[in-house]
């Protein structure tokens, strides 16, 4: 059986020049759009490319996220020596897939602020529990959704793997796991 994995791929792509961003035009497509899955499938790896009306200096950086959902992140304990899960915590709109990748560090091309507005980083997704279940230790949970999910890669963050060119094209890769969800992506 077949699956096709589609890939529309809408990023975030900042010029940014004396701190300040430019109203520039973009044009970026991608090497295949369409990914076949099928039982033997070893993951892919897709360049994504184009060109824009730059300036020396200018930064991109790329966001690709895969379908959202839930995601269920589980605390293992031993019980009578047996590993059993014992604690679980659903989130409810996590990224089943996504991608960051920029030119250079992403702490040197946006500050903090503007990196939480944007949700740029995958310490600033908002990412909301299932409602209604009471848990402790909030922080060390989101921690372990973000471990699990890099650790599968299907969390990245890529950053000076974007080309820049001749401040005018541009140029990275986007590696897809074996282990990816099908769907639309962004």
């Amino acid at each position: 059986m077949n699956f096709f994995f589609h890939i529309n791929v809408i990023f975030l792509v900042l010029f940014l020049t004396s701190n300040t961003y430019a109203q520039n035009q973009i044009v970026a497509d991608l090497s295949q759009e369409n990914v076949e899955i099928s039982t033997d499938f070893q993951g892919a790896k897709i360049l994504l490319f184009g060109a824009y009306e730059g300036e020396k200096g200018d930064d991109i950086i790329v966001i690709v996220t895969g379908p959202k959902g839930l995601v269920t992140v589980q605390k293992k304990e031993k019980v009578l020596g047996v590993w059993v899960n014992t604690r679980k915590v659903n989130y409810i709109n996590a990224p089943k897939y996504l991608s960051i990748s920029s030119n250079r560090k992403i702490e040197d091309i946006l500050n903090q602020k503007t990196q939480k507005i944007s949700e740029i980083g995958l310490n600033n997704l908002n990412i909301r529990m299932q409602p209604g279940i009471k848990v402790e230790n909030e922080k060390q949970w989101r921690q372990a959704l973000t471990r699990n999910m890099l650790k599968s890669n299907l969390w990245t963050v890529n950053e000076n793997s974007v080309s820049l060119n001749k401040d005018a094209l541009f140029r990275s890769f986007l590696k897809l796991p074996s282990n990816v969800i099908t769907g639309q992506f962004e």
